[in-house]
């Protein structure tokens, strides 16, 4: 397209005048943006405060804006069991499988026992227990203690080490299988069966064999004595 010399002088200084417009709205957003970043860096090092237990809970409080984070406190689920040198420690673990001290003493008749697979050194407190058998010991205790109040209060220690012999001992030595397949399923039927059954055989000293309630199958529940 031809422009005449007039015109095309008046397109030119259009183009310089916008292209100055531009270049002045960026340098200002920019200015605006150095000077609020550093105002809120300022604000952010010099009055942040931290409030409590850094373990527990962290609250930040920043001046003209309050941002608090509030990190969960942790409670303990269960006991870890470590064999360890052929010495057995516990640790406190939450539900989420987070360590939650160094040391802690025998398991009490009300607390819960989780076997832990064999290990050269113990987890770090804070650290979390990623391996398999504490997680899947973990989720059976949660459903547990979620869908059948009964059974949590009778169980007293798991072993998820092979999930397709979940190993719960009850407190009157009776011993639980489940399968990692049919585990709801598993717990419903034992919770049903220790429900309508008001005793079950218990060692004496005859006989000192535990029973055990064989729950991994899904129409029927197995009752028997360990050899």
């Amino acid at each position: 397209m031809w422009l005449h010399p007039e015109n095309e002088n008046s397109h030119t200084k259009v183009k310089q005048r916008f292209a100055i417009g531009i270049t002045f709205v960026t340098a200002l957003a920019f200015i605006y943006f150095i000077t609020s970043e550093r105002d809120f860096f300022d604000v952010r090092a010099k009055n942040v405060s931290v409030i409590g237990d850094h373990s527990n809970s962290a609250k930040i409080g920043v001046a003209k804006q309050t941002l608090i984070a509030e990190k969960p406190k942790r409670k303990p689920i269960a006991l870890l069991k470590y064999n360890l040198n052929q010495k057995v420690r516990f640790l406190q673990v939450d539900s989420d499988g987070y360590i939650l001290n160094t040391d802690s003493p025998p398991p009490s008749d009300s607390s819960v026992t989780i076997v832990a697979s064999t290990r050269e050194k113990l987890p770090e407190p804070h650290t979390k227990e990623h391996s398999e058998g504490v997680q899947l010991a973990l989720r059976v205790l949660r459903s547990v203690q979620s869908s059948t109040p009964e059974l949590a209060s009778k169980l007293r220690s798991i072993d998820a080490n092979q999930p397709d012999k979940i190993t719960l001992q009850l407190d009157d030595l009776t011993v639980v299988w489940l399968s990692v397949d049919l585990l709801n399923t598993g717990i419903k039927n034992i919770n049903l069966f220790l429900k309508n059954r008001t005793t079950i055989v218990k060692p004496n000293k005859r006989n000192r064999k535990k029973t055990y309630l064989d729950a991994r199958f899904e129409d029927a529940i197995y009752l028997g004595r360990i050899k």
